[in-house]
């Protein structure tokens, strides 16, 4: 890639999890102070995930950084990005060699089966048929402004409760909807 300031270069430090809250904030300061040396553009601590990014205007620096901070304690990875134009202000399609990372794979898995999805379970607490339920709803609902129970509760499923509200309001034309 060129270096020839038209790109920032970036890489991720992930940092080891044993850091307590006050531990965290003065190791970052230390690393802070370290690339001071290497003349790092912005240095950006994200604590929700203990990660800090660190950014260069020259490729050669950040490979010396990256190089140097390899040899401290506590850091556990560095990954490096790839570069970005300073021109670009929004995001953009991924390369086609990461694409993987954020799509699914075009088929599955070799000797990947699928699992056969079972009967829904009868309702146990009544015996109704669907036609029985059918015709259950339609009576209920011509009565509006009262509350049903269609079905009890069973220890292991929740009671149906049906609400049925008028279209129209007092004077029989039709409800305005919020």
């Amino acid at each position: 890639m060129d270096s020839s300031g038209e790109n920032l270069f970036c890489f991720v430090l992930i940092l080891n999890d044993h850091f307590s809250y006050n531990e965290i904030y003065t190791f970052v300061e230390k690393i802070r102070g370290l690339l001071e040396d290497f003349d790092a553009k912005n240095v950006a601590f994200i604590p929700t995930i203990k990660r800090i990014v660190v950014t260069f205007e020259k490729e050669f620096q950040s490979l010396a950084a990256a190089e140097f901070l390899s040899k401290v304690e506590n850091i556990k990875h560095i990954l490096f990005l790839d570069p970005v134009s300073k021109d670009v202000r929004h995001l953009t399609v991924p390369l086609p060699q990461r694409l993987f990372l954020i799509s699914p794979p075009p088929s599955p898995p070799e000797n990947w089966e699928s699992t056969e999805e079972k009967q829904p379970a009868p309702i146990e607490s009544n015996n109704i048929s669907v036609e029985e339920m059918s015709y259950m709803l339609i009576g209920k609902l011509a009565q509006p402004g009262e509350t049903y129970q269609l079905i009890p509760a069973a220890p292991n499923t929740p009671s149906v409760i049906l609400s049925a509200e008028s279209l129209l309001n007092e004077e029989n034309e039709p409800r305005k909807t919020k």
